[in-house]
Protein backbone atom coordinates (compact mmCIF):
# COMPACT_ATOMS: atom_id res chain seq x y z
CA UNK A 1 0.00 0.00 0.00
CA UNK A 2 2.45 2.50 0.34
CA UNK A 3 4.78 1.41 -2.43
CA UNK A 4 1.44 2.20 -4.44
CA UNK A 5 0.86 5.35 -2.75
CA UNK A 6 4.22 6.77 -3.22
CA UNK A 7 4.06 6.00 -6.91
CA UNK A 8 1.06 7.89 -6.92
CA UNK A 9 1.99 11.13 -5.94
CA UNK A 10 5.96 10.97 -7.81
CA UNK A 11 3.59 10.77 -10.92
CA UNK A 12 1.20 13.35 -9.99
CA UNK A 13 4.38 15.32 -9.33
CA UNK A 14 5.89 14.13 -12.75
CA UNK A 15 2.74 15.16 -14.35
CA UNK A 16 2.25 18.61 -13.04
CA UNK A 17 5.94 19.43 -13.76
CA UNK A 18 5.60 18.26 -17.11
CA UNK A 19 2.28 19.79 -18.01
CA UNK A 20 4.27 23.24 -16.72
CA UNK A 21 7.26 22.60 -18.83
CA UNK A 22 5.28 22.25 -21.95
CA UNK A 23 3.19 25.30 -21.10
CA UNK A 24 -0.20 23.47 -20.62
CA UNK A 25 -1.48 24.89 -17.84
CA UNK A 26 -4.01 23.62 -14.76
CA UNK A 27 -7.41 23.60 -16.90
CA UNK A 28 -5.66 21.23 -19.21
CA UNK A 29 -4.51 18.96 -17.46
CA UNK A 30 -7.91 18.94 -15.51
CA UNK A 31 -9.57 18.44 -19.07
CA UNK A 32 -7.63 15.26 -19.98
CA UNK A 33 -8.46 14.20 -16.04
CA UNK A 34 -12.51 14.59 -17.12
CA UNK A 35 -11.75 13.04 -20.71
CA UNK A 36 -10.15 9.42 -19.43
CA UNK A 37 -12.07 9.51 -16.22
CA UNK A 38 -8.94 9.41 -14.19
CA UNK A 39 -8.04 11.60 -10.78
CA UNK A 40 -5.89 14.60 -10.94
CA UNK A 41 -3.95 16.56 -8.71
CA UNK A 42 -5.69 19.72 -6.88
CA UNK A 43 -5.15 22.95 -8.45
CA UNK A 44 -3.18 23.90 -5.01
CA UNK A 45 -1.19 20.93 -5.25
CA UNK A 46 -0.67 21.49 -8.82
CA UNK A 47 1.22 25.14 -8.13
CA UNK A 48 2.58 24.04 -4.74
CA UNK A 49 4.56 21.30 -6.75
CA UNK A 50 6.27 23.95 -9.73
CA UNK A 51 6.56 26.63 -6.93
CA UNK A 52 8.94 23.55 -4.42
CA UNK A 53 9.86 21.90 -7.24
CA UNK A 54 9.99 23.30 -10.58
CA UNK A 55 10.65 26.96 -10.54
CA UNK A 56 13.94 26.53 -8.39
CA UNK A 57 15.38 24.48 -10.80
CA UNK A 58 14.92 26.84 -13.66
CA UNK A 59 16.37 29.59 -12.10
CA UNK A 60 19.40 28.21 -10.42
CA UNK A 61 19.99 26.52 -13.80
CA UNK A 62 19.51 29.81 -15.23
CA UNK A 63 21.45 31.58 -12.95
CA UNK A 64 24.61 29.02 -13.31
CA UNK A 65 24.18 29.22 -17.10
CA UNK A 66 24.02 32.81 -17.20
CA UNK A 67 27.18 33.23 -14.98
CA UNK A 68 29.39 30.76 -17.21
CA UNK A 69 28.64 33.13 -20.29
CA UNK A 70 28.82 36.28 -18.42
CA UNK A 71 32.27 35.19 -17.54
CA UNK A 72 33.26 34.46 -21.54
CA UNK A 73 31.69 37.48 -22.62
CA UNK A 74 34.24 39.92 -19.79
CA UNK A 75 37.17 38.71 -21.81
CA UNK A 76 35.83 40.03 -25.39
CA UNK A 77 35.97 43.31 -26.14
CA UNK A 78 33.50 45.37 -28.55
CA UNK A 79 30.93 42.89 -28.12
CA UNK A 80 28.04 43.03 -30.24
CA UNK A 81 24.58 43.16 -28.78
CA UNK A 82 20.97 43.04 -30.34
CA UNK A 83 17.90 43.94 -28.02
CA UNK A 84 13.89 43.80 -28.64
CA UNK A 85 10.99 44.16 -26.42
CA UNK A 86 7.31 41.67 -26.23
CA UNK A 87 4.52 42.66 -24.55
CA UNK A 88 1.65 40.52 -22.72
CA UNK A 89 -0.75 42.25 -25.22
CA UNK A 90 -0.72 44.33 -28.58
CA UNK A 91 -1.14 47.97 -28.90
CA UNK A 92 -1.39 50.54 -25.85
CA UNK A 93 -3.22 48.20 -23.31
CA UNK A 94 0.28 46.34 -22.66
CA UNK A 95 0.36 45.83 -18.73
CA UNK A 96 3.96 44.38 -19.02
CA UNK A 97 7.17 44.71 -20.82
CA UNK A 98 9.53 42.13 -21.46
CA UNK A 99 12.91 43.67 -22.83
CA UNK A 100 15.36 40.93 -23.87
CA UNK A 101 19.19 41.33 -24.91
CA UNK A 102 21.06 38.54 -26.90
CA UNK A 103 25.13 38.42 -27.84
CA UNK A 104 24.98 38.27 -31.36
CA UNK A 105 28.14 35.97 -32.02
CA UNK A 106 27.32 33.17 -29.65
CA UNK A 107 23.44 33.77 -30.16
CA UNK A 108 22.39 33.01 -26.05
CA UNK A 109 20.41 35.46 -24.03
CA UNK A 110 22.25 37.88 -21.72
CA UNK A 111 19.54 38.54 -19.51
CA UNK A 112 15.87 40.25 -19.82
CA UNK A 113 14.45 43.04 -17.45
CA UNK A 114 10.58 42.74 -17.19
CA UNK A 115 8.70 46.42 -16.45
CA UNK A 116 4.95 47.18 -15.56
CA UNK A 117 2.94 49.77 -16.32
CA UNK A 118 3.01 52.04 -13.43
CA UNK A 119 5.93 51.06 -12.31
CA UNK A 120 7.78 53.94 -14.57
CA UNK A 121 5.95 56.45 -16.68
CA UNK A 122 5.95 56.57 -19.98
CA UNK A 123 7.30 54.16 -22.72
CA UNK A 124 8.13 50.57 -21.32
CA UNK A 125 10.09 49.59 -24.30
CA UNK A 126 12.42 52.58 -23.77
CA UNK A 127 12.49 51.79 -19.66
CA UNK A 128 13.28 48.27 -20.43
CA UNK A 129 16.21 48.74 -22.49
CA UNK A 130 18.01 51.65 -20.35
CA UNK A 131 17.43 49.36 -17.45
CA UNK A 132 19.02 46.55 -18.75
CA UNK A 133 21.43 48.50 -20.68
CA UNK A 134 22.63 49.63 -17.37
CA UNK A 135 23.01 47.17 -15.52
CA UNK A 136 25.33 45.20 -19.36
CA UNK A 137 27.94 48.35 -19.04
CA UNK A 138 27.61 49.19 -15.27
CA UNK A 139 27.19 45.97 -13.26
CA UNK A 140 28.45 43.03 -15.91
CA UNK A 141 31.09 45.45 -16.70
CA UNK A 142 30.39 44.05 -20.41
CA UNK A 143 32.52 46.04 -23.27
CA UNK A 144 29.85 46.78 -25.61
CA UNK A 145 30.82 47.50 -29.08
CA UNK A 146 27.58 47.81 -31.08
CA UNK A 147 23.92 47.56 -30.37
CA UNK A 148 21.16 46.78 -32.71
CA UNK A 149 17.72 47.50 -32.15
CA UNK A 150 14.67 48.34 -33.98
CA UNK A 151 13.61 51.98 -35.16
CA UNK A 152 12.63 53.18 -31.85
CA UNK A 153 13.01 57.10 -31.90
CA UNK A 154 13.31 57.16 -27.50
CA UNK A 155 15.76 54.39 -27.66
CA UNK A 156 17.64 55.82 -30.41
CA UNK A 157 17.89 58.84 -28.72
CA UNK A 158 18.74 57.37 -25.29
CA UNK A 159 22.40 55.96 -26.99
CA UNK A 160 23.23 59.26 -28.61
CA UNK A 161 22.62 61.14 -25.35
CA UNK A 162 24.40 58.52 -22.19
CA UNK A 163 26.15 56.07 -24.58
CA UNK A 164 27.98 58.16 -27.33
CA UNK A 165 30.72 55.27 -27.25
CA UNK A 166 28.72 52.25 -28.47
CA UNK A 167 27.91 52.31 -31.90
CA UNK A 168 23.89 51.84 -32.97
CA UNK A 169 22.13 50.35 -35.54
CA UNK A 170 18.91 49.52 -36.76
CA UNK A 171 18.33 46.15 -37.59
CA UNK A 172 17.79 45.57 -41.27
CA UNK A 173 13.93 43.37 -40.79
CA UNK A 174 11.99 46.47 -39.28
CA UNK A 175 13.54 48.77 -41.44
CA UNK A 176 12.36 46.83 -44.48
CA UNK A 177 9.17 46.20 -42.57
CA UNK A 178 9.03 50.34 -42.63
CA UNK A 179 10.61 51.34 -45.97
CA UNK A 180 7.30 48.69 -47.26
CA UNK A 181 4.71 50.12 -44.89
CA UNK A 182 6.17 53.50 -46.39
CA UNK A 183 5.98 52.43 -50.35
CA UNK A 184 2.16 51.05 -49.53
CA UNK A 185 1.21 54.50 -48.16
CA UNK A 186 2.93 55.95 -51.54
CA UNK A 187 1.35 53.78 -53.58
CA UNK A 188 -2.28 54.55 -52.58
CA UNK A 189 -1.41 58.34 -53.24
CA UNK A 190 -2.84 60.31 -56.53
CA UNK A 191 -0.22 59.91 -58.87
CA UNK A 192 2.25 57.07 -57.38
CA UNK A 193 0.33 53.86 -58.08
CA UNK A 194 3.64 52.66 -59.83
CA UNK A 195 5.52 52.52 -56.36
CA UNK A 196 3.83 49.44 -56.00
CA UNK A 197 5.33 47.96 -58.45
CA UNK A 198 8.81 48.53 -56.76
CA UNK A 199 8.15 45.75 -54.21
CA UNK A 200 8.20 43.11 -56.50
CA UNK A 201 11.79 44.41 -57.64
Amino acid sequence: MFFWAQKYMENFTILSLKSIDKLQFYRTLESLGRIFSMPVVSKTSFYKHNKLHLYPVIVNRYREQQQQLLETLRNVSKLQICGDASFDSPGYSALTCTYTMLECQTNKVIDFSVVRKGQYSGDLERHGCRELLNVLVNNYKLDIGSFVTDQHTKIAKDMREKYPAIYHAFDIWHVSKNLGKALDTGAKTKDCEAIASWKKL
